[in-house]
């Protein structure tokens, strides 16, 4: 590990969290039960909950996951695109930098206090946290921007070397793949998203808590595919609530072939690219094995799979360019 995933990993966290847990650690049996967690548009507090409650609720929405996006850009950044590693590491840097701050001014602001009602507004002190937040990303992607990166294409493939097995059926033979591939990470990613939504709604105004919301809800639809290889061709639907992203017609398919996906090759996880608009789509949701379809006019649609074998199989056995 370099200095500068060092940095990231250790050095930076350690001068962020530092005033928190000094706060904390000292002036924490000072506060009142419960702290003021919620201020009305009028500057006066309207919720509460207890302390230890409030300090989990803050790391859990902002710190954790910005010490996460850290982390990750410390320890994958050589697997990552050049932009990628400065962005997760300055996004990151923020959310714990933002998290932080809170907890120590609410620790300095309400310590002393008999009753959680006479805790003043943190209007103007939200400009100082924005303010030291952003300056802590900004710091997370300027260390990050030194890091290793893949320098490998980024663009999406025309055309890929892999095995194109076959099945061999006889005309009045059909055969059906179906399988759903679901990403754990990303159903972990929306429970974040979530909490993050209840805690801004309770410590925010309403509208924050349903951005976030609003948010999950795409990383829950792109969660969990299911895809269907036949005698039409291939169709990719999240399996959740069945919006169909794709479907590739068994015309359009010129040769199916099995490749090892590299999620950064292909521009990240998740649906990305068009079919339309650049010749080039692929639903990712891991690294690993996949099935790649080269189509008509250059065209190129790849899906990561635990079994590509089978429907690569079908689609050469029943597409009309290989028949």
């Amino acid at each position: 590990m370099n200095v500068r995933a060092t940095s990231l990993v250790a050095v930076l966290p350690a001068a962020i969290l530092l005033p928190a847990i000094w706060a904390v650690a000292a002036l924490g049996d000072e506060l009142p039960d419960p702290v003021a967690s919620h201020f009305g548009v009028s500057g006066a507090p309207d919720r509460s909950m207890s302390p230890s409650l409030f300090f989990l609720a803050i790391s859990l929405s902002l710190v954790v996951p910005g010490l996460g996006l850290m982390l990750a850009a410390a320890l994958k950044s050589s697997k990552m695109p050049r932009p990628m590693p400065a962005f997760l590491a300055g996004m990151g840097a923020f959310l714990a930098a933002f998290g932080a701050a809170i907890v120590v001014q609410t620790v300095l602001s309400q310590r002393g206090l008999a009753d959680w009602q006479d805790a003043r507004s943190p209007g103007v002190d939200l400009v100082a946290i924005l303010f030291a937040s952003v300056a802590a990303g900004v710091i997370g992607a300027l260390v990050a921007k030194g890091l290793p990166f893949y320098e490998g294409s980024t663009s999406f493939a025309t055309s890929v070397d892999g095995d194109a097995p076959t099945m061999n059926l006889d005309d009045a033979e059909r055969a059906v793949f179906v399988e759903t591939i679901s990403a754990r990470w990303m159903l972990w990613l929306d429970a974040v998203l979530l909490v993050a939504t209840a805690v801004l709604g309770v410590f925010a105004a309403w509208w924050v808590g349903l951005i976030m919301l609003v948010s999950a809800v795409p990383v829950l639809i792109l969660s969990s595919f299911r895809v269907q290889a036949d005698r039409k061709g291939l169709a990719v639907r999240s399996s959740l609530f069945g919006i169909r992203f794709a479907r590739i017609e068994l015309d359009e398919i010129e040769r199916a072939t099995v490749i090892d996906v590299e999620p950064m090759q292909w521009g990240g996880w998740g649906y990305r690219g068009s079919l339309k608009m650049m010749g080039s789509a692929a639903v990712v949701i891991r690294r690993g094995p996949g099935i790649h379809l080269q189509l008509s006019g250059k065209r190129s649609f790849v899906v990561t799979l635990d079994d590509p074998v089978t429907p690569a199989a079908i689609l050469n056995a029943q597409a009309p360019a290989l028949r």
